[in-house]
């Protein structure tokens, strides 16, 4: 008997992705689309990151350049993140 439409087998779920694009949105805009074979599931990032944003996530993405720094309150939400496991 073929299994229903209803059971189908679910495969891992899709790894997330947070983009930072608050700072250089022009660099990271490629990345938001970042969805192969559903492998992947992106959210574009553009404001400033926060342990709620992060903690939703398994991957953060820093790219580009720019001038302005992360706030310490960011730098220490990245660092509780990376200890959690994100990467």
């Amino acid at each position: 008997m073929a299994p229903s439409p209803d059971n189908k087998a679910t495969g891992p779920a899709p790894i997330a992705v947070l983009v930072d694009h608050s700072r250089d949105p022009a660099t990271s805009a490629e990345l938001i689309g970042l969805q192969p074979d559903d492998r992947y599931h992106t959210t574009d990032n553009r404001s400033a990151l926060t342990d709620r944003a992060l903690r939703a996530h398994n991957v953060l993405v820093i790219a580009g350049h720019w001038p302005d720094d992360y706030t310490r309150r960011e730098l220490d939400a990245v660092v509780r993140f990376v200890r959690r496991g994100g990467g």
